[in-house]
């Protein structure tokens, strides 16, 4: 759903005798326009192997079919680096147009409110005995941590 173009990736050098590379694409259009919100997005079509001779053949007798339905078509070689940079090229254009008409996102606000300055995460209180009991969760972690068998972290405390 992040994507901004759809890339077709068509194997002309297929060895199975039944397979149409037009017939598969046209079943993954389908596809697409049942899952929704895709099917407005660019599409290319790169014809993959025209290094092989067979693929070659297959990817000039196609290429006009998928020319006539507006797709723009890149014949490539992945294995021989032929017509990746143009395909490369193309899409990069393709995304930088989706990016400036895209509207510019607002950054997330992240608020971060300190505790107040007098908040010491505990309070003191005098009883009617004269007793000062000191309550939080700080001074309650202080006693947890506090080894009472040392006197120095007795005194620490």
């Amino acid at each position: 759903e992040r994507c901004s173009v759809l890339v077709h990736v068509l194997d002309t050098a297929t060895l199975e005798s039944d397979r149409d590379p037009v017939s598969d694409l046209d079943i993954i259009e389908e596809e697409l326009r049942q899952y929704g919100g895709l099917e407005n997005r660019p599409r290319i079509v790169a014809l993959n192997k025209v290094d092989i001779p067979d693929g070659q053949d297959l990817a000039d007798m196609i290429r006009p079919d998928l020319e006539a339905r507006g797709y723009q078509v890149f014949e490539v070689s992945a294995i021989a680096h032929k017509g990746l940079k143009e395909l490369s090229f193309a899409l990069a254009g393709i995304i930088a147009k989706a990016r400036a008409t895209k509207p510019k996102e607002e950054a997330t606000r992240i608020v971060i409110r300190p505790k107040a300055v007098d908040d010491a995460g505990f309070t003191v209180a005098v009883d009617d005995e004269g007793i000062y009991r000191v309550r939080g969760e700080k001074p309650e972690r202080w006693v947890r941590q506090t080894d009472f068998n040392n006197d120095e972290a007795v005194g620490y405390l």
